[in-house]
């Protein structure tokens, strides 16, 4: 797991600890999802966690990775999902937009 971003409101060990809850979360909700379907796989689209702290929400992206938000308990849901949402989607077309790479990471010739 890679931290790419975060706010300064978090230490960069803080921000590494919540990359590594939020990737498990995210697995254990997939495995949820696909178990409650008795199905062999889920996709999912979001997770919302709601506590006496605020919300938390996780957005998976199309390219394996996911933006986290968290929201203290005054924030509209709706809006901090709507920018979540934008963001993820920001993301998919920077990724869309960037060229080929090759298994060593690097540009092909």
């Amino acid at each position: 797991m890679f931290v790419t971003g975060y706010t300064d409101a978090l230490s960069q060990p803080s921000a590494e600890r919540v990359a590594a809850i939020t990737s498990t979360v995210q697995g254990a909700c997939r495995t949820a999802a696909a178990a409650f379907a008795d199905t062999d796989r889920a996709d999912i689209r979001q997770v919302v966690i709601e506590s006496d702290h605020g919300y938390v929400l996780i957005v998976p992206t199309d390219h394996g990775t996911c933006v986290a938000a968290y929201g203290d308990p005054e924030v509209r849901l709706d809006l901090l999902a709507h920018r979540v949402h934008s963001q993820v989607a920001r993301l998919g077309e920077k990724a869309m937009a960037a060229g080929a790479r090759g298994a060593d990471g690097d540009a092909p010739a």
